[in-house]
């Protein structure tokens, strides 16, 4: 998504880089099919070679429904902020859900 901004290593100063990419980063992923669970960000994050990066998932729920369900986004802690544009470029785009019956698309962003 062009209007997504991207961390680029190369733009933070170089006394810096090694802080950013040790430090723990949360991201946002946006567009999620209402059905997904942390299970299955968990094993999304795995299919796509992400697995080792993850610290912690966190889902915000949505209970008025009858049915429990996420409420389209989800925040993901990566263990490096270098993980942050790897996280971006396999996920961004990603049909998020079966294609016959959800046609989001994930949204990886910076949150806070």
């Amino acid at each position: 998504d062009p209007g997504t901004p991207r961390v680029d290593l190369a733009e933070i100063p170089e006394d810096e880089q090694e802080d950013a990419k040790s430090e723990k980063v949360s991201v946002m992923l946006k567009n999620l099919a209402c059905r997904y669970t942390k299970s299955d960000i968990v094993d999304m994050m795995k299919e796509v070679g992400l697995g080792d990066v993850i610290s912690n998932v966190h889902i915000p729920l949505c209970t008025r429904s009858r049915k429990t369900s996420n409420k389209g986004y989800c925040f993901v802690e990566l263990k490096r902020m270098s993980d942050f544009a790897k996280c971006q470029e396999l996920l961004n785009g990603r049909p998020c859900g079966s294609p016959t019956t959800c046609n989001k698309r994930l949204e990886v962003v910076l949150s806070g």
